[in-house]
Parts: structure tokens; sequence; C-alpha cells
């Protein structure tokens, strides 16, 4: 899988990735090498499966991980059956998979938590911006963001697994607002401001107050447009939200220009510096 990933980045000319003095964190799902894990009605784990699989926050860096290890290791969703099919398929896939000192395998960190919120709640970070582009709809998909409010809801089998349970870490009332917002055509963003983060043993997080997330969704919104009209012929009618996993390269390209243009529009809508200068240091 790590060399996949390189050729990915080769083919983007994308060579030679070092960190620098940038605090680049991935985070890792890690499933105890003994579990036979188990599912519920809404395909999350069982409690006694969650309790086998945990989140690790590994810290990137040119003297101890390189780049390419920790993104091979942090994105492996392919590993995902083991936790979720027959002991003969569980095996198979359970022997490709990295396996850390520990007999632990190693897992994709979306399986623990779809939207790297998690990992910057566990620093206490005072504030968020998080881009949420799962290729899933929320209106298919809504567990990611359910369970970080200890809302149930349906999930698949890469995404999101502990539950409401084992994943809130925010208060559940402030959940309908939250996921309304981020699903409304016109709006596309929602913001929690000055919030209480709650304590969750199982994913290491203290009790804190955040000051600022603004998350971005990965819909698209009505009044996006591209300039030049042919880029849209070549994207399908159900990007961004609902994709393969790996897009065409115009897609690709696509996303990443339209995640730079829900930036701006944040900052014209939101009165430019003030909200920036209020919200993020």
């Amino acid at each position: 899988w790590q060399s996949i990933g390189e050729q990915f980045f080769h083919t983007a000319c994308i060579e030679n990735i070092t960190v620098g003095d940038l605090a680049w964190k991935t985070s890792y799902a890690l499933l105890d090498g003994h579990a036979s894990p188990t599912r519920g009605d809404n395909g999350a784990l069982t409690s006694d499966s969650a309790n086998n699989l945990d989140h690790v926050v590994v810290e990137i860096s040119d003297e101890k991980i390189r780049v390419e290890q920790a993104l091979a290791h942090s994105t492996s969703f392919w590993a995902a059956p083991i936790l979720t099919l027959n002991p003969v398929v569980r095996r198979l896939f359970g022997n490709l998979v990295h396996i850390d000192q520990n007999n632990s395998k190693v897992l994709d960190g979306g399986v623990v938590d779809t939207t790297g919120v998690v990992t910057l709640l566990g620093q206490q970070s005072s504030t968020i911006l998080a881009f949420y582009n799962n290729n899933a709809p929320l209106s298919k998909l809504g567990a990611p963001i359910a369970y970080l409010f200890g809302v149930d809801a349906p999930t698949d089998s890469m995404n999101s697994l502990l539950g409401p349970k084992f994943s809130q870490v925010f208060p559940s009332n402030l959940y309908g607002d939250f996921i309304s917002n981020l699903s409304d055509w016109d709006i596309g963003i929602a913001h929690l401001n000055n919030v209480e983060v709650l304590k969750n043993e199982k994913l290491g997080i203290e009790p804190y107050r955040l000051k600022s997330l603004v998350m971005f969704s990965n819909i698209k919104l009505k009044r996006f447009r591209f300039e030049d009209p042919m880029i849209a012929g070549h994207l399908s009618t159900s990007w961004p939200d609902d994709h393969m996993l790996f897009p065409s390269e115009i897609e690709t390209g696509a996303l990443c220009a339209y995640n730079g243009w829900k930036v701006t529009a944040l900052i014209e809508d939101r009165g430019s510096s003030d909200f920036w200068s209020s919200n993020f240091e």
C-alpha cells in the first residue's frame, strides 16, 4: 500500500516529501491481534468489540517516520474487512496489514474517527478548521458527524465504527443545528463557538473549552460554479460528495479547487478578517 501511495505522489509530480518544522500528526486505529469483532444493528461495533479498537496519534517527522509510511498505515481502508467479515476473510486481510510490536493490527484511523477532529481535541487545540471530504454524502452516511455528539446513525465498514457511546466528544443538544448547517446546500458550513469538550476515556480526551470549530461540508453548494463550464462536463453528476474511492485526476483537482473556494466564500460571508481574527489566532 505504501508503494501504491508513492506512485500516486509520483504521478502528481510530488517527490521527496519532508516535514521540516511543521507539526504533522496522523491517527491510526489499533485492533487487538486476538480480537474477533462483531457489529450491531446500525453497523457500529458492539461494546465488547469496541473495547478492542483503540485510537492512536502519531507524530510524523523526517527522523522517525516518513510521510509516505505514516499515510500508508493511517489510510489502509482496504483492511477494514477484518472488522466485519467471516474468520477466513478476516485472517486473509489480517495477514496483509501492518502489525505493531504488541501484535495489534494497524488500520485506517477513519474507522475510529473519519473527521480528524478527535486527534486535535486530544491535543486540546483551541481552534479547529476541518474539511469533511468523505466520498459518501451526509444523507447516506451520517455516523462520522453524529457519533461526535453521541447521536446514533447508520455507518458502514470503513467509517467511524466505535458507535455514539464511545465516540461522543460534544454535547448532544448541539447536533441538530450542526448537521442542519452542514447539510444545507445554501450554507454547507457549521460553526461551534466556545463549546464544551466532553471527557472521553476511550479516545484519551480530557474536558476543556474549545474556542472555535469550523467545519466545511462535502456537499456542493448551489452558488458554486466553475468559471470554465468545460470542467463541469468532465465531472460525475454526483461530484463532489458521492464518488469512487479513487476519483479521476480532474475530479481530484476540482475537489482541491472547490475547497479553496469554500474558504474564500466564508471570508466574504463572515466579514473577512473580523471572523478570522476572532476565531483563529
